[in-house]
Parts: C-alpha cells; sequence; structure tokens
C-alpha cells in the first residue's frame, strides 16, 4: 500500500518501552556494528595479505604495521 513503510528492527520503540533504554539500546546496536565491521575489514585485510616470496619481518616494523592496523579507536589493543 502506499501509506505503508518498513521501519528498521533497531529503530523500532514499543509505547510500553522506557525511552532511555530504547536510546540505549540503539545506541549499543550502532557502536557493536562499527565495531564488528572493523574487525571484520582488519581480519579481511590481513588474511588476503600476499606472502610468497617475503622474507622475515623485523620486530620493529611489525610493531609499526600493527599500530596503524589497530588505528581506529574501536579496535584498541585491550578489545582484541
Amino acid at each position: 500500500m502506499p501509506n505503508q513503510f518498513w521501519v528498521p528492527r533497531v529503530r523500532l520503540m514499543f509505547m510500553a518501552e522506557d525511552p532511555v533504554v530504547f536510546a540505549d539500546r540503539v545506541a549499543e546496536a550502532y557502536y557493536s556494528r562499527q565495531q564488528t565491521e572493523a574487525l571484520l575489514r582488519y581480519h579481511f585485510y590481513v588474511d588476503c595479505m600476499p606472502m610468497d616470496g617475503m622474507g622475515e619481518v623485523d620486530q620493529m616494523s611489525f610493531k609499526k604495521m600493527v599500530s596503524w592496523a589497530k588505528g581506529p579507536a574501536h579496535l584498541s589493543k585491550d578489545k582484541m
């Protein structure tokens, strides 16, 4: 019907639901999605990194690569 539309479940607030609880739930869902997408990208990049013909990487270069890969705040060292 022309006057109907879809609402994503995460944005649907019920009349009996506390607005503060609803806002917390939506914020947590978006934060979790952002973190999950970043971790998926990180692991995808590491898995697809070509290793053919590559020698041993020195420890200092490896530490720099890890710090650059974990650069976004939601990929901090304590969360992985």
